[in-house]
């Protein structure tokens, strides 16, 4: 018999962007579950307060949050300086929010110039922003670990097939940043070469919401086994890539799609 096994994330503090969306509330709930402190951060206050209470419910003073606008150095600076002044120590940044504007979505013939930039600078430039103020506010508590949230479709060119017949398709924004998210991490990694800082990113394949049976289906004849995924399909691979047992994984893109990319 085991007892007082040590969990994978002692002594693991998170700052999780997107806390109050389907896969941070996910993680943040495993995070904790694991023995790290999470601290959430979204635009919902009303969501992020009840994600946090909940947390707190099940694993007593394991998450806390603010609200935090990624396209905005001011509300980031704000955030970080609240987390200071709490006196919480954060070592993982996990970059996962997911901004977008109201033209999100537009087929490419009637998307204008303007909303396209914005829509990928929202996304990448955000991603750069909250990292790189997260490592001037906590340089000095290397080891760091910083986790983007990429995507199958910065790693390859979507079926148009498997959209036929449905409201929505797969944005060209949304591929253009999740790739230039992979870049971002690859170069950040390769800009802080010996030091004990760590940048990796994961690419999930679809997750499962309320895609319509044809979808789901046509889908998942391009998987190997599920198909569309849910949210604790991810979460080994968060887990892992947070923990002290990757310390040496840097620069890496993990790629967690049942075979959607072979």
């Amino acid at each position: 018999m085991i007892v007082n096994q040590k969990k994978r994330l002692e002594n693991v503090s998170v700052l999780l962007t997107g806390g109050a969306g389907h896969l941070g509330k996910s993680f943040a709930y495993e995070i904790a579950k694991n023995g790290g402190f999470v601290y959430l951060t979204d635009l919902d206050s009303s969501k992020l307060e009840s994600v946090i209470l909940n947390i707190n419910k099940a694993f007593p003073n394991s998450c806390d949050g603010s609200i935090m606008d990624i396209n905005s150095e001011n509300s980031i600076s704000r955030c970080l300086r609240l987390i200071k002044e709490k006196e919480i120590t954060i070592n993982t940044l996990i970059n996962n929010a997911y901004p977008f504007n109201e033209s999100y979505g537009t087929d490419i013939e009637n998307i204008s110039l303007d909303d396209f930039n914005e829509n990928i600078s929202m996304h990448v430039g955000g991603y750069f922003s909250v990292t790189r103020n997260f490592l001037n506010s906590f340089s000095n508590n290397e080891p760091l670990s910083v986790l983007n949230i990429a995507s199958i479709y910065g790693v390859t060119s979507p079926d148009f097939e498997i959209y036929d017949g449905e409201k929505f398709t797969m944005p060209l924004e949304y591929g253009i940043a999740k790739s230039s998210i992979i870049y971002l991490t690859k170069y950040f990694s390769a800009y802080y070469k010996n030091t004990s800082l760590r940048f990796n990113s994961i690419s999930p394949g679809g997750i499962l919401r309320d895609h319509s049976e044809n979808f789901t289906s046509k889908y998942k004849s391009k998987c190997l086994e599920k198909g569309l995924l849910n949210e604790d399909d991810i979460i080994g691979s968060m887990i892992f890539l947070i923990s002290p047992e990757s310390k040496y994984i840097k620069g890496q893109n993990i790629v967690i799609d049942d075979g959607f990319t072979l």
